[in-house]
C-alpha cells in the first residue's frame, strides 16, 4: 500500500471520527471499583454538587429520563440485583412514597442504564446513532456520581453532524450535607442544620433546599421565598414558583393564574406575570408569548411586548434582527428599540429567496410599550 494511499484513508477515518460523533466517550476515572452490592444504597440529596465542570446544581431526576420530579428533595438508590436497581422518593404533592426501577447491567464501577440505543454502522459508508446512558457509581469520597452520555450523529460517507456530550454529577448522602436541609414531620417541613438541630419549626407544606440564601416554601397552597432565619422575601402569593438553572442565568419562573413571569435571585419581579410562556434563551435573555404572539426580554433590564407574529432568537452579539408585526416587516435591536424596514422586495431565485437588502431605517427607532400587548 503506498504512502498517498494510507494518508487518506488515515484522512478519511480521522474525519469520520470528528463528523458523526464521539460515541468512543466512556470515561470512568470519576468512578471508584464497587465493593459489594450495598455500595450504591443510600438517601442522597436530590440536587448536584456545584463543582468545576458542572457548577450549576440540577435535579437527579431529569437525569433518569424524567421531566416532571425536579422539586423532590431527597431520593433513595437500592441496588436490588445485577440488573434492575430502585430508586425511592417522597412525593409531597401526592404525600406519598413512590418508586421506580430500572433495567440494566451491573459492572465493576457503576451500575449502566439506557435510555436510548439505537446504531447503524456502516464503516466508511454511513452511520446514525442515537444513544441516551445513565451510569450511576460512586466517587472516592463516597459521593454518588451520575454520569449522563448523550449523542445525536450521523455521517454519510466523508460528510457528517451531531452532537454528543458526556457530563459527571456528584449526590451527596443525606447524613453528609453541610448545609440547611429541608426535613419532614407529620406532613409539614421545616428546616434541621448539618448537626441536626431544628432552625426553622416545621410549619410549612413544602420546603426546598436554599439556594444563594433563599429557598422555596409552600403554605395554603401557595408558594413564596424565606431567608435563612426563616423571614418571609417573598409573600404566598404565587400558584407555583420553580428554580430555573439554565446555562447562562437562574431565576425563579412564577406562576399566577396560569399566567407566568419571572423572579431575580433576590426575588424582585422582573418581569411581570402576563405571560403564557417564559422560556430561557441565552444569558440574560428570555423569549415571551401571549397567546399567537412574541417578545423577548433582558433580565432586569427591558421587555420587548409580547406583539410579532412569530418566535424569535435574540443574543448580546446580535446588533438588529428580523421580525414581523401586523403583516409587516421590522427589524429589533439588543437595547429593545424597534425600526421600521425599508422594505426592500425579496429578491426570488427559484426556491431561493434572498432578503438581506433589507436594513433599519434609523429614524424610525421607538420603544415599543407594554400597553401594545393582548393581555386577556
Amino acid at each position: 500500500m503506498s504512502k498517498a494511499i494510507r494518508y487518506i484513508i488515515i484522512l478519511t477515518v480521522g474525519i469520520l471520527i470528528n463528523s458523526c460523533g464521539t460515541y468512543q466517550l466512556n470515561r470512568t476515572k470519576e468512578f471508584t471499583k464497587l465493593n459489594s452490592s450495598t455500595d450504591l444504597n443510600a438517601e442522597y440529596v436530590a440536587y448536584s454538587i456545584p463543582t468545576k465542570k458542572q457548577e450549576t446544581p440540577t435535579s437527579a431526576f431529569p437525569l433518569f429520563n424524567i421531566q416532571s420530579l425536579s422539586d423532590i428533595n431527597y431520593f433513595k438508590v437500592n441496588l436490588l440485583d445485577s440488573k434492575s436497581i430502585k430508586i425511592e422518593y417522597f412525593d409531597y404533592k401526592e404525600n406519598a412514597n413512590k418508586e421506580l426501577v430500572f433495567e440494566g447491567k451491573l459492572k465493576k464501577k457503576f451500575f449502566e442504564i439506557y435510555f436510548e440505543k439505537k446504531q447503524l454502522i456502516i464503516p466508511l459508508i454511513v452511520s446514525n446513532i442515537d444513544i441516551n446512558r445513565l451510569r450511576i457509581g460512586k466517587d472516592k469520597n463516597d459521593n454518588l456520581v451520575l454520569m449522563n452520555f448523550y449523542e445525536n450523529s450521523g455521517n454519510l460517507l466523508i460528510i457528517g453532524a451531531g452532537y454528543s456530550r458526556e457530563t459527571p454529577y456528584l449526590f451527596k448522602k443525606s447524613n453528609q450535607f453541610d448545609d440547611f436541609k429541608p426535613f419532614n414531620k407529620n406532613n409539614k417541613w421545616g428546616y434541621k442544620d448539618s448537626n441536626d438541630n431544628i432552625v426553622i419549626e416545621t410549619k410549612y407544606d413544602y420546603a426546598s433546599f436554599f439556594y444563594n440564601n433563599l429557598a422555596i416554601v409552600q403554605k395554603n397552597g401557595k408558594y413564596g421565598l424565606i431567608d435563612k432565619e426563616g423571614n418571609q422575601l417573598v409573600d404566598f402569593e404565587y400558584d407555583n414558583l420553580e428554580l430555573k438553572f439554565a446555562s447562562e442565568q437562574t431565576y425563579y419562573l412564577v406562576t399566577l393564574n396560569d399566567k407566568k413571569g419571572v423572579l431575580n435571585l433576590e426575588g424582585k419581579l422582573v418581569i411581570p406575570i402576563n405571560y403564557d410562556a417564559i422560556r430561557s434563551n441565552t444569558k440574560d435573555i428570555f423569549n415571551l408569548k401571549i397567546g399567537n404572539k412574541y417578545g423577548f426580554a433582558s433580565l432586569g433590564n427591558f421587555i420587548i411586548p409580547a406583539i410579532y407574529s412569530r418566535e424569535f432568537y435574540l443574543s448580546r452579539g446580535d446588533r438588529f434582527i428580523k421580525v414581523e408585526r401586523d403583516g409587516k416587516r421590522f427589524f429589533l435591536d439588543n437595547e429593545g428599540y424597534e425600526y421600521e424596514s425599508d422594505n426592500v422586495e425579496p429578491i426570488k431565485l427559484g426556491f431561493l429567496t434572498m432578503n438581506e437588502l433589507e436594513a433599519p431605517i434609523l429614524s424610525t427607532k421607538r420603544k415599543p410599550e407594554l400597553s401594545e400587548q393582548n393581555i386577556k
